[in-house]
This record gives structure tokens, sequence and C-alpha cells, in this order.
């Protein structure tokens, strides 16, 4: 570090986890590790506390009382992960909030993408929002041009967003570069009394997200503003948070800092309080009292920043982010370059990761705890195998997770009465030693492992297999088979994470760490065809240890909305816009003591080809990949982007445009580290055993025929939901099922039959007819509301006008169950397709998005209600062709047991007619030019299920989707069964992500 000492104090790393604290202490080149419960009231307040108390006692030589304050003229450094973030939001236990958007969005979080996370879930269950306040603010700015314009129109702007040149403009140029257009000024004195009222009702803390902030944040900083006058204690404010094009995950990412950000604070106050001297860059600068510490906690992305700018948002990865850099700068050699798998398994589940080419890998857009989080985060991917995963034997497979024994009672072995887990397979097969396990179980807490415990479970779960199967299999395979699962279950996510993005798993090493990671790490190396499987000697506290080796960073990102073009105009402008974030970094880190030569910084430019979203963070090209690759050019990031287009999806667009979206810039204080033999010097003393490499591959091939093909999907479907069990879905699931369908009817029409919609419209009839056949559910919307609209295109004895087409399918509500209420604004049934982002809508299309919102009081009354519909009102900017093709318009979503139908659907043009003048219509008759100034008036036409218009500039298309039936007698007392989601404390990175969008079908 840049700030001097005479002595280098006592340098120390936390990582303050679920169960265990894991603590590294370092003075004069000695190290001690301490491991404590997180949780332990008897004894201590704090865990890190402690641990701190605990290290200060055995380098100082003197035991240090608890509850004494401790000096921080003896510390050097602390450093810290912390799962305080993660829990508060796992729990729901964060500030009471409000989110402030733009009027017409009141709804963007409930609704969300519209899509369901577990799509044969009759009892649909999708995250809770944060904020309990929604407050709709009457402001407007949209986007003057649109991406997809063939003649590509683009409108200049002189006057800058946030300038004083720009007051009073109705065309301003945003921080993308985009040009915006300013509908509707927000009026301060509307916003005052509506945010005051919010503050009498006892809110402190604030979420501010509006329409294209990202791009024009003068509305967001105004409310701003006026929050601070009123006395808000937080405010967060989406351009400052991330400054990213689309609303719903900005939105869900400023809801989550505003609801995340005081309780960290309220931790870190508390913490502080613990030490005699202050913690924190400013405490070192200005030496209050005693000689203050440096005080950094790790953030999601793997860096590190000063204690008074940790925020919620950067806190969620906080605990994992260790473990990844631990593995990273440990287990990856800057001379060899070979890529290393990070495998990370507990008790509960595994995470896994990837570091190669010496950077980590991040993720923009990642779920964790139901909160979509739109802000740089380590790509880690959960699964649910761990060692307390239970075994169960299900519909003639072996199932493995994702429920788990937990601590209490735990695995069979731990003597407390539980049930077969890992383990216990592990235990039974001799690949757990008792000997080596602490004897902390049974009555007196001082009994080892129970192998008999273990073999009992084990004999009953084979006991059931073989009466079930009629086989003759012994204890010994069906443990092996449960591990064979288990291992195959947690090599998924790493393929997905390396052969699905182009990497060959075999040319990685897997560096192994968690408490039973070194029990599976030789099976699942050998699946994987890996070679080489590091343990590091701090293995079981890495992810404080990796907080100990890590570097301070700050990240700096801006919108950009250029058009690729090697060198020139663009390159400069890029280049300019680089440098200023460079600068804003550079400064921010000296703030913190680092010297020039200790900064270095990565620079990024997100880039996509013109009409898809599928971005890529592509890097700057170090100077040896420049001369090797692009003639020198080390800001080719044109040709870089191609490359890595082409490596992990396949294939390029070559006639398309590569679009800037993000310039960013990661700005890194290096840390000072002890100089180590690299891991290749290390493992050259070492005798290597190598392991073969196994591939095993499965295919299955499914045939279907013609127009039937969607019947039998959908009962298919019908039945997997029914069944409410993980079956493999293919023609085997129909051998019980005799299936009729009359020749020459809507279900297996004849080969000249003209047919539409076969797979939106009649999988929803088909599936509503089953489901109340066996009376499961209410119905659902039952629609997908199909709608489309563009110009453009061939037409007979016409020459072909280049145009655009755009086609989405909107969500409604679905239908109440025995046990559950139905969920609002949502697909169903065998759609689940995402709706596109209402930023990136008004983006790429010359269209104005004015409402959103759910369609209150349309789900059917009822002992469970129905779930809403919603309503969703689009402006057209330009004349287009617009269809809609819909059900359930005429036909009301039935209830059943008594429940109350849902309401129908609705599909409403809305017309800007001349309004009828009889002395205007007289003076034309009579000749003269000039018969008044023409006045328009809104006609609303029913456009009845299935239709298609030509509408001009002005004209909105309304379309109100059906709710759901409620089910049983109003007024009867509520049956509902809350369900808990084994899934959501996950993380879930780029693998999981790639599962996900699989499921939007």
């Amino acid at each position: 570090m840049a700030t001097p000492q005479k002595e280098r104090g006592i340098r120390i790393a936390i990582d303050r986890g679920g169960t265990f604290t894991d603590c590294v202490g370092e003075h004069r080149g000695q190290e001690i590790i301490i491991k404590l419960l997180s949780e332990d009231p008897a004894n201590y307040a704090d865990a890190p506390l402690e641990g701190i108390r605990r290290i200060m006692s055995h380098f100082l030589r003197r035991d240090i009382p608890r509850g004494e304050a401790l000096d921080t003229s003896h510390i050097d450094s602390i450093r810290m992960g912390t799962t305080v973030a993660t829990n508060a939001l796992l729990e729901r236990k964060g500030e009471k909030i409000a989110m402030v958007v733009t009027r017409g969005f009141r709804d963007c979080l409930t609704i969300g993408n519209q899509s369901r996370p577990k799509i044969f879930d009759l009892a649909i269950r999708k995250p809770d929002v944060l904020y309990e306040q929604v407050v709709e603010i009457d402001e407007r700015v949209t986007l003057e041009d649109y991406a997809e314009d063939p003649e590509r129109k683009i409108t200049e702007a002189d006057a800058q967003a946030g300038s004083e040149a720009a007051q009073g403009k109705d065309l301003v140029r945003g921080l993308s570069g985009e040009t915006v257009r300013i509908l509707r000024r927000p009026d301060h004195d509307d916003i005052r009394a509506k945010l005051q009222k919010v503050y009498d009702s006892g809110i402190r803390s604030i979420a501010v997200c509006l329409m294209h902030g990202y791009t024009f944040p003068d509305h967001e900083a105004l409310v701003g503003r006026i929050a601070r006058e009123i006395g808000f204690q937080h405010i967060s404010l989406s351009h400052e948070l991330m400054p990213m094009v689309k609303l719903v995950p900005r939105a869900t990412s400023v809801c989550a800092d505003a609801y995340l950000t005081p309780a960290i604070k309220k931790y870190i106050s508390g913490f502080q309080a613990g030490f005699e001297g202050g913690l924190g860059t400013e405490s070192v600068k200005h030496e209050e009292g005693r000689k203050g510490a440096r005080c950094e906690f790790m953030q999601s992305d793997g860096g590190l920043v000063d204690v008074d700018k940790f925020t919620g948002l950067k806190a969620i990865l906080s605990g994992p982010a260790g473990g990844v850099v631990g593995y990273a700068i440990t287990s990856y050699d800057e001379e060899t370059k070979i890529p290393v798998i990070g495998f990370d398994m507990g008790g509960t589940s595994t995470d896994v990761s990837r570091y190669g080419e010496g950077r980590y890998e991040h993720v923009f857009e990642t779920t964790t705890a139901g909160v979509t989080i739109q802000s740089p985060q380590l790509d880690i991917n959960t699964v649910a195998a761990g060692g307390g995963s239970r075994l169960f034997f299900r519909n003639g497979l072996f199932v493995v997770g994702p429920e788990s024994a937990g601590a209490h009672p735990g695995p069979a072995c731990y003597r407390k009465g539980g049930p077969a887990t890992v383990t216990d397979a592990n235990l039974y097969l001799g690949r757990l030693l008792p000997d080596f396990f602490p004897k902390i179980f049974g009555k007196d807490e001082n009994e080892g492992l129970d192998v008999e415990a273990s073999r009992n479970v084990l004999q009953d779960l084979t006991d059931q297999i073989n009466q079930e199967t009629g086989k003759n299999l012994s204890a010994d395979e069906v443990a092996f088979g449960f591990l064979t699962v288990a291992n195959e279950t947690m090599t998924r996510p790493i393929r997905s994470i390396t052969e699905a993005k182009g990497h060959d798993t075999s040319k990685h090493r897997l560096a192994t760490f968690g408490g039973a990671g070194g029990q599976h790490a030789v099976a699942i190396a050998e699946s994987l065809g890996i070679a080489q499987i590091l343990v590091h000697r701090y293995s079981s506290v890495l992810s404080a240890y990796g907080m100990a080796l890590a570097d301070v960073v700050d990240e700096r990102q801006e919108p950009d909305s250029s058009v690729w073009e090697d060198g020139g105009r663009v390159v400069a402008e890029l280049r300019a816009k680089m440098d200023k974030l460079k600068e804003k970094s550079r400064a921010a880190l000296k703030d913190q003591g680092f010297d020039d030569g200790e900064i270095v910084f990565e620079e990024y430019l997100n880039c996509r080809y013109r009409g898809t979203e599928s971005a890529l963070m592509i890097i700057k090209p170090s100077k040896e990949e420049a001369e090797a690759e692009y003639g020198g050019d080390d800001w080719a990031f044109g040709k870089a982007f191609v490359k890595h287009h082409r490596y992990e999806f396949g294939f390029t667009l070559d006639d398309r445009d590569i679009i800037v979206d993000d310039v960013r810039v990661r700005g890194i204080g290096k840390s000072f580290r002890h100089q180590e033999k690299s891991v290749d010097q290390q493992l050259k003393t070492i005798q290597r055993r190598e392991v073969s490499p196994k591939a095993q591959h499965s295919e299955q091939e499914v045939y279907f025929e013609g127009g039937r093909a969607i019947t039998y999907s959908a009962i298919i479907y019908c039945l997997r939901c029914l069944i409410s069990e993980d079956i493999p879905l293919n023609q085997g699931c129909l051998k019980p099922i005799h299936v009729k369908i009359p020749r020459k009817s809507i279900l297996s029409p004849s080969a000249g039959a003209a047919v539409v919609g076969g797979n939106v419209l009649t999988s929803q009839r088909i599936t509503d007819v089953v489901f109340r056949a066996f009376e499961a559910c209410a119905a659902s919307q039952g629609c997908c509301n199909n709608l489309t609209f563009g110009f453009g295109g061939n037409q007979s004895g016409k020459e072909a006008v280049k145009g655009f087409g755009y086609y989405e399918t909107i969500a409604g509500g679905s239908g109440a169950g025995p046990d559950w209420v139905g969920t609002s604004g949502v697909h169903v049934h065998m759609t689940n397709t995402r709706i596109t982002d209402s930023e990136i809508f008004e983006r790429r299309y010359p269209v104005l998005l004015r409402e959103f919102s759910i369609r209150k009081g349309s789900g059917g009354n009822g002992q469970h209600r129905g779930g809403d519909g919603v309503i969703r009102d689009i402006e057209f900017r330009i004349p287009l062709q617009v269809s809609i093709l819909s059900e359930r318009r005429v036909y009301r979503p039935y209830g059943l047991k008594g429940g109350e139908d849902g309401q129908c659907g609705l599909n409403l043009w809305v017309r800007k007619v001349e309004k009828a003048d009889w002395e205007r219509s007289l003076r034309k008759l009579q000749g003269h030019e000039d018969a008044g100034q023409k006045e328009y008036e809104e006609r609303h036409i029913n456009l009845g299920a299935k239709n298609t218009a030509a509408m001009d500039a002005g004209d909105r298309i309304i379309i109100c989707t059906p709710g759901g039936g409620g089910w049983g007698k109003p007024g009867e007392a509520s049956k509902e069964r809350l369900r808990a989601d084994l899934t959501e404390s996950w993380r879930k990175g780029s693998g999981a992500a790639r599962d996900d969008t699989a499921l939007q079908a």
C-alpha cells in the first residue's frame, strides 16, 4: 500500500458465513487460522469481532478481555466478506422502502418478465417484491429514433442531458448518445407532496427508477434532491447505481440497494463500535485519536471496497466471492495460463465457477433469493448436491436433493435420527474416515460418526429399490449409484459454464474446497476429463484466505449507442469516454492510498449485433494478443467481439452492425502479497497421478407427427403437472394413456385445411379441458394474447419494401386451486415466454408504452382468488399494421368448487378521429379554404378476439388480458399452503440463466 508505516500491523481477513466464521491473521510472516460459530450469543455478540479479538490476543501475547475496545493502532487492515445482505434478502428482513417509478409502471416488478420460475407448478410462486409502497411520478421521456428503422434515421440534438443548455428543450442528447424526447416534465410540488406522504408513513429509504433513466438522469436527480430535502436517510437512484438499459432489472437492483444498504450500514456501525480508533480510509488519513486501520469489504464482483463505500447492491455475493478469489490467485499460473474450475462443495449445496485468461468472469444480470440484480457479479452457479443432500428413490429413479438434512438432524451418521444423505453414502463406502472427523456427536457430544446408522438407512433404500424394481442390488451398488447421480448433478453446471461457452473442460484444472469437495473431486474430474486436481492447504477457509489476497476495485460504467467502426470518429469518442472513466477511477483509488504504480485498468466495451439482445462484455486486447491477431491494434474491439461471438455461440452475423451498449472500466488497486512459488513451480516438485479421461454421452430421439403433436405435448404437460414429480418427458409417458382424436377435427385437420395458432391457442384449450376433467384447478387466462405489428415485406405484384416485424405474447391471471391462490401477471400452461423489457421495447420500435400494469379485480373471487390479468397500452408513433390473436374474449375463465369466473379479456383500438363540427362542415361546402382548426377526439373500437388493422401514428391498442378463475366459495376459510422454494438461496449465474432461457418456450 502507498500509506507509509514504520512497521506493518496485523493483517486480518474474515469470511462470515451462515454457519461458521473463518478468520485468517498474519503478522511478521506468521499466520493463524481461527474457525468459530457465526452465531453463539451465549459467548459473544459478534463473530468477526470475536475472531479479531482472538487473533490480536495471539499476536500481542496477552488475553484481551471480551467487551474491551480493540486498539486499531496494532492493526494494518481488516478485510471481510459477509452474508448480512444475502440473509436479509432471503429472510426479507431489510429496510422498509418505497419505489418511485414512472406513471403507468407501478406493477413493473410484480409482472417482471412475466415468466414463471417453474413451468410445471400449478401453484405458481413468484418472489415477493421488496417495497411496501409505490409512488408514480407523472413524467415521461422516450427515445426519438428506433433501432429497427430500415432507413437508419438519426436525429441530432445539441444540448446534453443534465446541462443548462438542455433546460426547456424537448430534444436532448442522452448519456448514451441517443436523442431523448421529453414528453412530460415532472411537477415539483406533486413530487414533494407524494414523497412527504411516504415519509410521514415512517419509510426512510426510497428507490428511484424512471423510464430511460439510464440515459436521461435529470428527472431521477430531481426526485433525489427533493427526497433529500424532505429528510430521507437513504436514496438509491438507478442511474447512479447501474446506468444500463432495461427497466425491470434496473428497478429490482435499485430496490435491492435501498432495501439492503441500511441493514449493511447498521451492521457496520455496530462492528465499528467495537474498536478504539477509526476504521476505513478516512480514519487512516486523519489519524483521529489512535491511528485508524484500513477496513475493506468484499464485493460481489471479487473486488474489495472501502468500508464507507460498501453498499447492499454490491454485497449479495460478498462471502462466496472470496472463495473464487482464493482459488483464482492460488491455482492459476500466469506463465502456463491453464484455466481453473472452482468446486466448492458444502453441506447443503455446491458452488461452481471458472477462472481463465487471467481475469474473473462476470455476469451482469443474475437472480438471488428471487431478486434479479443488474450489477457486475462473479459468475457463480449453485447446484443442489451437498454432503447433506437427501437420497430418494422416486418413480424408478435415483434422486439426490434438493432437500437437505441440514445441521439438525443432519445425516443419519450424525446420531440424531436423520435420513440417508450423500455423506452417509460416502461413509458407508469408506470414502469418509470417521477417525478424521471431530467427535462431537451423540447425547454427550463426544462420539464420532455412526457407520451403522448409515448402513441401516442405505439398506432400507436398497430394500425399497429391489422391491419396486424386482432387481437384486446390494447396498454397495445402491450407495455407489446415488453418488454417481450426485456427481452427474454437479458436473452439469460445470459443463454449462465451460462447454456451453466454447471451453474444453479437459484443458482445465479442478480446484476443490469446502467441507465435502475432496470426497467427490476425483469422480468429477474423471467425468469431465480433467487430469489435475488442486487442493490448497487452506481449502477449508479459502474464502477468508482469498480476501487476504484480493485487490481493491473501483468500477465505472456509462451507457453508449455507437455503431462500431474500425478507427475514425467512433473510436476517438469511445476512447475519450473510456479515458474519463479511467481518470475518475484513478482518483477514487488514489484517495484510498494507492500510487499510480499500484493501479491497473481493465477496459471493456459491451457489444452486440444489431437486432439481437445477446451482448458480450469484450475486454481490450492485450499487447500480446493485439500483435498476434490484430496487427498490433490494441483497440480492435470489433474484431475481438466477432471472435468471441463465434467462440461462444458458434456463428457470426457479418452483415449486421456491431452496437456498443456500454463503456466500462474496472480500476484495480493491487494489494500487497507475499511472493510464493507459482502453482506450476510447486507442481514440478510433486509426483502427479494422472486421471484417465472418460466421457459419457446419451441421446434420446423423440418423433412427433403432424398436427397431433400439440395434443400429445399438452397431455404430457398436464400429466407432469398433476404428478408433480420430476420425470423424463417423452413418448413413454403416454404408454398408459389412450388418446382418441377424431380425424379431420380441429386437433387432427386434413392436409388441405388452413390452420393457425396451433401451438399458442390450441394447446391452451386442451390444457384447460384436461385440468377441468381432473378438477385440478380453476381455469387460467387460457390464452397467450398474441400481438404482432410492423410494416414492409413482399406483397403480390408489388416491389418488396424494407420494414420490420415484432411479435409478443402477453401474461394474464392463473387459476386458483385447492391450496393456493392464483398469480397475477404471469404466463400459464405450456407458454412461458418472457416479454421484451419496456425500455428495450421503445429503443427498438416506434412505440410508446403508456401502461403495463396489473388489471385489478379481473381474477375470479373465491375461497382462493384467481390471479389478475394485465393492461398493456401501446401507442404507435408511425403507421403500422397491427394484429391480435387471442381467446377468452367472450367465454370467461371458469371457477371451480363454487369459485367465481375470471373476467374476459378485451382488445381496444383507440383512434384519433376528426371531431364532427357542423359549422366547419358548412364553411367547407361554401368553398372557404380556411374552414377553421381541426379538432380531434378519441374513439374506442372493440377489436374482438382476432383482428388486424392498419393503425395511424397516435393510434393505440389496449390489451386487457383475462384473469384466472377462483376456487371455493367466497368467504370460506382459506386453506392456502405456503410452499418453500429450496433453490431460493442458490447463486444463479450464467449456467442457471441458460437453463432458465430453455424453459421460456
